[in-house]
């Protein structure tokens, strides 16, 4: 058997490593976008400064900040006094860089055309994984009813999921609404330890007043990251605060990591910079007609399955080129998001008075069905940086380096709160398709508007009535709500079903309407979940190249 992955994000990587298991050949395709040298050369500098234990500079950090594309003082005051009154965050602000790089989001536009509103998607090299928060959550048990699985299908296969993305998950009251499986590692040296800062106290609290956050529909605890903890050999996170800006020690995982192990010790083939235009069918098998939209094409096969991985709009694209369809309209599913700033309440034992030194979430509250909405939510709670303060933080970033590090002592008592709900209780987002422009189909994104003010304010009011228990008091006034695509999670183009229609999948992820062509990333999330999806994918991509490979040993 020969298969092919087109999409080399968390989602293809975790079927090649099942393919990768059993032997079979596996070529992957991806777009090849990559960090290019002169931001790899930046990163490979800063890390052996890390290494040798040297101060980081300002200078080191500027082109970590605007890449080569210096920014005028005027601009940045501009965009920050616009950011202190706008209620709707700019949905462009997740396209961060990583090393000053555009690389993960590059070509974007020409390579995945939407028209209507804006939605995360990439060509690089790993996906969307190279600017992720590696925030890894399986299913709580509530969000199974939107599934045509059980928890015991997918359980074996978060095990392997985590293992493999070496998610660090501390054992503690979060074990109550996300699950450790039995392979996951339950560590108890983990990357966000922060002795002496303010979360490791409120930690302590939440733990001790466990009862009392169940009482206000809470649960809290430290997060899930895939993340690798510091190590006696010096290898892992060494705690530099760059996170957001890119991790030149490579810490956070990210899926293009495993490529080159994959590829030594099994037959995976990596193939980048082949921009998957459709697929087509003969006798032989399926082959994958390649070429960017201004390029003349090439056929690579044959091929006896075709695992699409190259996410939900862009697998979608493939797939409806591939069937030849000029009409065709789908839901997409998303969190809506919230970011909702916090000031610590709770006495707190601290001895930090310096930069932050781990830019990632460092505390998470799941929450109940019921208490902000119909379905489950989830929050996950960062120390103030400059990313997380966007167009602010950018400002604050030219300051003279006291009057900066004045600026973040002082809301060094406040935390930021992702609040992420879940898509039943989101807004709705269609994605059409009218024609066909060009060699590719164009998806237009429509997206309506809903208001959940009175939500927020009914939420505010019950974390305010809860400050006893969370030590924290909600800032609600300075909430602001993330345009449709803000939280990076989307899915849902092609779902699975146990009664599958046309570009619906079957419970295997098998393709109604292309036989042999599988489905393996987000887009076959029948909802999704208010907390991170990756490592479900991850997991659900396992099982499905498993499904295939037993199809095969039956044979």
């Amino acid at each position: 058997m020969r298969v092919a992955i087109i999409g080399s994000g968390p989602s293809g990587i975790a079927a090649a490593a099942v393919f990768a298991e059993q032997g079979i050949p596996v070529d992957l395709f991806d777009g090849g976008e990559a960090l290019e040298p002169p931001a790899r050369n930046t990163a490979e500098l800063i890390a052996e400064k890390l290494r040798q234990e040297s101060c980081l500079q300002r200078s080191d950090m500027s082109a970590l900040r605007f890449g080569p594309a210096q920014r005028s003082f005027g601009r940045l005051l501009y965009n920050a006094v616009t950011a202190a009154f706008i209620k709707q965050l700019p949905a462009r602000q997740l396209e961060k860089n990583i090393f000053g790089s555009n690389f993960a989001f590059r070509s974007t536009e020409h390579g995945i055309p939407l028209h209507g509103a804006w939605m995360p998607r990439s060509l690089a090299t790993g996906g969307l994984s190279n600017v992720w928060g590696a925030a890894c959550y399986p299913l709580r048990h509530d969000d199974y009813i939107d599934w045509p699985l059980t928890e015991a299908e997918l359980a074996p296969w978060y095990a392997k999921a985590q293992t493999l993305a070496g998610v660090c998950a501390a054992a503690d009251q979060l074990e109550d609404a996300y699950p450790i499986y039995p392979a996951a590692a339950k560590l108890g040296n983990h990357a966000t330890f922060d002795p002496g800062s303010p979360v490791e106290s409120l930690l302590s609290q939440w733990k001790i007043k466990s009862g009392e956050l169940r009482t206000h529909g809470l649960t809290g605890g430290r997060p899930r990251l895939a993340v690798m903890p510091p190590s006696e050999t010096g290898a892992g996170c060494r705690r530099c605060g760059l996170c957001l800006f890119g991790c030149p020690l490579d810490a956070i995982w990210h899926a293009d990591k495993a490529i080159p192990a994959l590829s030594a010790r099994s037959r995976l083939t990596h193939r980048p910079g082949a921009f998957v235009r459709h697929l087509k069918r003969d006798d032989r098998g399926l082959w994958l007609v390649t070429g960017a939209p201004d390029a003349p094409v090439t056929e690579q096969g044959p091929y006896d399955k075709v695992l699409l991985a190259a996410g939900p709009l862009s697998s979608l694209r493939i797939a409806v080129d591939s069937l030849g369809l000029t009409q065709h309209r789908c839901r997409l599913v998303e969190n809506d998001t919230y970011v909702l700033p916090f000031r610590l309440t709770a006495p707190l034992t601290t001895s930090d008075t310096g930069p932050v030194q781990f830019a990632l979430s460092q505390a998470v509250l799941a929450v109940e069905p019921g208490v902000l909405g119909r379905r489950p939510a989830h929050l996950q709670f960062y120390r103030i940086t400059e990313p997380i303060l966007g167009a602010i933080g950018q400002l604050l970033a030219t300051l003279p380096a006291n009057l900066g590090a004045t600026v973040f002592r002082l809301l060094r008592y406040h935390l930021m709160a992702l609040v992420y709900l879940h898509s039943d209780d989101s807004r709705r987002i269609e994605v059409q398709i009218d024609g066909k422009d060009g060699p590719l189909s164009r998806l237009r994104i429509n997206a309506t508007e809903h208001d959940h003010r009175p939500e927020l304010r009914q939420f505010g009011s019950l974390l305010a009535a809860a400050q006893h228990a969370t030590g924290l008091k909600p800032l609600t006034a300075l909430a602001r709500i993330g345009p449709p695509g803000f939280s990076g999670h989307i899915g849902g183009t092609m779902p699975l079903s146990t009664t599958p229609t046309l570009l619906q999948c079957q419970v295997d992820g098998q393709l109604e309407g292309l036989p042999n062509v599988y489905v393996v990333d987000m887009s076959v999330f029948p909802a999704m979940p208010a907390q991170n999806p990756t490592l479900t994918s991850m997991a659900n991509a396992m099982r499905c190249a498993a499904t295939i490979c037993k199809s095969r040993n039956s044979e």
